[in-house]
């Protein structure tokens, strides 16, 4: 791992630039990110680009570590490709990435971002539904502005015994959207491992961005065969198929 992000700021300006002249070229008809964003450079890449990588380097954040434990990360709902793609540019190649993404337009897109950028790193791409993959390895899973905590952790299938590390990117606002308590009450099977508040500084206005970075462990000593979703089986796709 790189280390600091001042050494990855011209990296990770130079992707930022690279990826929204695709968007206002060749993807100008999909809605990859918002209109702001897209015509904002600064505050898309601040909020998506540098947002994404953000956590792994400031702070006391575990996700890190954990990445260097399971030495896999699967970004669930992926979207336009964040945190995706920046992790792809700082995470070193020993470290498998998949990205999970249902809906079929924006996995070909990203696919073609990667290819007009010359991405050289391994991305798998998975198009499917989170609740139809078993983990069957240990690994890091991120969501970023993806639904609620409570529904992503009760769709996440696993096989006994496997360290599953989950880490969520969210606004200042999730405490007036969501209750951690009733987080934790209705998935007993995850621990809250981090709660991580930090603010990262837009441009030469000195804007805030203020951001929550949420972490949870499985719990392996409570870690029940069968998901509230019905049982692991045959059906679904093992995320070991993709590595």
């Amino acid at each position: 791992m790189r280390e600091g992000l001042e050494e990855l700021e011209r990296e990770l300006r130079d992707f930022a630039a690279k990826y929204l002249a695709v968007l206002h070229g060749t993807l100008s008809d999909i809605n990859l990110v918002s209109s702001g964003l897209k015509s904002n450079k600064e505050l898309f890449y601040f909020s998506q680009v540098l947002d994404s990588v953000y956590p792994l380097f400031r702070g006391k954040s575990e996700s890190l570590n954990a990445i260097k434990s399971c030495g896999v990360v699967v970004d669930v709902g992926f979207g336009g490709g964040f945190p995706l793609l920046p992790l792809g540019l700082i995470l070193p190649e020993e470290i498998k990435i998949i990205g999970i993404e249902s809906i079929s337009k924006k996995v070909v897109a990203v696919e073609k971002i990667m290819e007009e950028l010359k991405f050289e790193r391994e991305i798998k791409l998975i198009n499917n539904r989170l609740e139809n993959i078993e983990f069957d390895r240990d690994v890091v899973i991120l969501f970023k502005a993806v639904g609620n905590v409570n529904d992503c952790l009760s769709k996440i299938r696993v096989s006994n015994g496997k360290r599953i590390f989950v880490f969520f990117y969210k606004g200042p606002n999730f405490y007036d959207k969501e209750n951690l308590s009733v987080i934790k009450s209705n998935n007993a099977n995850w621990d809250l491992l981090e709660e991580y508040k930090y603010t990262i500084t837009t441009g030469k206005d000195g804007d805030l961005i203020e951001r929550l970075f949420l972490g949870f462990e499985r719990n392996n000593k409570r870690n029940k065969k069968c998901s509230k979703s019905g049982p692991i089986g045959p059906e679904f796709l093992k995320i070991s198929q993709f590595l």
